[in-house]
């Protein structure tokens, strides 16, 4: 599967049936294709935090052949994906990713809420590798925009007229500056 483009990894996994959101109620996957494919072919540490019931955790796993995937989230994963970690805690819990090797990409597609995420980017911004990324989905209002962007140079990656979701917003920061 590694020499297959994120959209085809997504639909196997569809064909499969196994389903992340990011494909189908959001218009991530090409966003994904454009901003991962660096990483693609590198021995990284790939983080989710807010799996659900981790179909994403596939997806990844499929897409990064060479990398550790660990997945978070505060209720059991009902789905382990094999190939993959899973990590029951508090994004907002520090000692939730003790332990975990240092991070070169993060996924937060947890709580969607303002104070959460910034919480969770203070706990998580210091185990990121220079050069990484740290992706936010589903930002839905200006608020969570700017308080982010006052800690740290965030890109905002505006899909909503794809779809029609006020919620097809994304944050990304680049780690080149630690």
């Amino acid at each position: 599967m590694s020499d297959l483009s994120l959209r085809d990894g997504f639909d196997h996994l569809v064909g499969r049936g196994v389903v992340t959101d990011k494909g189908t109620a959001h218009s991530y996957i090409q966003f994904y294709e454009d901003l991962l494919k660096p990483y693609r072919d590198q021995a990284i540490h790939v983080l989710e935090v807010g799996v659900f019931e981790g179909a994403s955790l596939a997806l990844w796993r499929d897409y990064f052949p060479k990398a550790r995937i660990t997945g978070v989230d505060i209720v059991p994963n009902p789905n382990p994906t094999p190939g993959t970690d899973f990590v029951m805690g508090d994004c907002l819990d520090p000692a939730t990713f003790s332990g975990l090797p240092s991070i070169d990409i993060v996924i937060d597609d947890a709580t969607h809420i303002c104070e959460n995420i910034v919480a969770t980017f203070k706990v998580l911004r210091p185990l990121m590798n220079p050069g990484g990324l740290y992706v936010v989905e589903d930002i839905q209002d200006d608020d969570t925009v700017e308080q982010m962007q006052a800690l740290a140079q965030f890109e905002v990656h505006d899909r909503r007229s794809i779809l029609g979701r006020p919620d097809d917003r994304l944050l990304v920061w680049r780690s080149d500056d630690l």
